[in-house]
């Protein structure tokens, strides 16, 4: 594959097929390769992406209370009709206690009773963005999760067993919010496992995944390698890590000569698991393949200091001479560094990754003009229809499913459409998973049935 010209709702830019594709849209599931990633990239198109597997290692982590609080709602179990009455119970009808094939159902473990199954949604309160003046659509997260448990529930549940969600909301600017939602979900709540489709990153997934052994199913975002390695299995993703998304950046981009003669600039940031991948991966990598950086900007981990650093950081790039930007931290820090690159008439080539959902719309939609034509290599194929590329039959089965539900029609390729897709592949991936565990529905069962898909 080319290169490729995306229109979102903000700007336009370049995207560069990586050798992955969205494995929750194809509902399969790859064991995360251990130890150290290669730095070659296939271009066949036909490769996949890492499972990013987070989770119980060696030893408890020492993480403090949070200091923040995060707010709950707990739903009835999607696609349930009530009390079972006082029939006799049936075989296979949901939340009797009784499996499919005439089995009594057992408490087997945590979260788990013989007729349910509970889990907890992570569901980003926007109010954060929103006074750091940024306007995010991360879209209808929980109502795509109440349609698709639904759909499960109407059709056997987990071996017999409802899925009961509960949501829980965080702000993805605070990580304090983070663990207390952790916190929330798996001491007060006691849930069998975890989602969320995006913003819930850093030491919150770590107080999920290996502190309380908890399995945390994410879509769309990328961590760093050591939190897979100490993972054991609990972290469930289809993105590539941090390192190796920024790995398969500089691979793609040098393959196709877009370095060539150019002077290179680096942004990221001071927080420990963005600045590591970084210096391990990023910079690196450019050495290898004998580039050189020209000038380095590490912004504050704090978003409002950052802001105050742009300005001044944007300037001293400028006067390095660089042309070409990589970017490698969250996007609010990209969007605020482009609009005060476009003040001062600056406008070098722009270059993204997955590395903190940097393709996605909602890291692009408020960027000016002056981003059209940034490039980025991705491991997700949502919003290639804008491109006149036929849909997978996954997505048109999502959205045929979708419909069926009752959910509303939503805008083709866009934040609720993106995210409705997430679910959709996230809520059928867990349930393949969980269905291949069997009756006896354990944490480590439901590992071996992810990594057995």
């Amino acid at each position: 594959d080319g290169l490729r010209t995306i229109r979102g709702r903000g700007a336009t830019y370049r995207v560069l097929l990586a050798p992955v594709v969205a494995l929750f849209l194809l509902g399969l599931v790859l064991p995360f390769a251990f130890g150290d990633q290669t730095d070659t990239t296939s271009t066949n198109g036909n490769g996949v992406g890492d499972l990013g597997v987070l989770g119980a290692g060696d030893g408890d982590a020492d993480l403090d209370a949070a200091d923040g609080d995060a707010t709950t709602t707990t739903a009835v179990a999607p696609g349930d009709a009530g009390p079972a009455g006082t029939a006799q119970p049936v075989p296979g009808a949901v939340g009797t206690g009784i499996s499919p094939t005439g089995e009594a159902l057992g408490s087997s473990d945590v979260g788990v009773s013989p007729q349910d199954v509970k889990v907890a949604v992570f569901v980003p309160n926007l109010g954060g963005f929103s006074g750091a003046g940024f306007a995010v659509n991360l879209g209808d997260s929980k109502g795509a999760f109440d349609a698709f448990f639904g759909e499960v529930n109407r059709t056997g549940g987990i071996n017999g067993r409802r899925v009961v969600p509960s949501y829980i909301d965080f702000d993805p600017l605070n990580d304090s919010t983070m663990r207390a939602a952790c916190l929330r979900a798996t001491e007060d709540q006691k849930v069998f496992a975890t989602f969320n489709i995006n913003g819930f990153y850093g030491p919150g997934i770590l107080c999920v995944a290996e502190e309380h052994r908890t399995p945390f199913v994410q879509a769309y975002y990328s961590d760093p390698d050591e939190w897979y390695r100490r993972s054991n299995g609990m972290y469930i993703t289809a993105f590539p890590s941090k390192s190796r998304a920024l790995r398969n950046l500089v691979h793609e981009l040098d393959a196709r000569g877009a370095l060539r003669g150019k002077t290179i600039g680096v942004v990221d940031t001071d927080h420990p698991f963005d600045k590591s991948a970084s210096e391990t991966a990023l910079l690196p990598t450019l050495a290898r393949l004998g580039y050189t950086v020209a000038h380095r900007s590490t912004l504050s981990s704090d978003t409002a200091t950052s802001q105050a650093q742009i300005p001044l950081e944007v300037q001293r790039m400028q006067s390095a001479g660089v042309d070409t930007v990589f970017f490698a931290g969250y996007f609010v820090y990209a969007t605020t560094w482009v609009q005060q690159a476009s003040n001062r008439l600056y406008f070098p080539q722009y270059l993204q990754s997955d590395f903190a959902n940097g393709t996605s719309d909602a890291a692009t939609e408020q960027m000016p003009s002056s981003y059209d034509g940034a490039i980025g290599v991705t491991s997700t194929r949502v919003g290639e229809s804008r491109l006149g590329r036929p849909r997978t039959p996954e997505e048109l089965d999502c959205l045929r499913r979708w419909k069926a539900a009752g959910g509303a029609a939503l805008e083709p390729n866009e934040a609720d459409e993106t995210i409705m897709l997430g679910v959709c592949g996230s809520v059928d991936t867990f349930v393949r998973a969980a269905r291949a565990a069997g009756a006896n529905l354990t944490r480590t069962r439901l590992r071996d049935g992810f990594t057995g898909l």
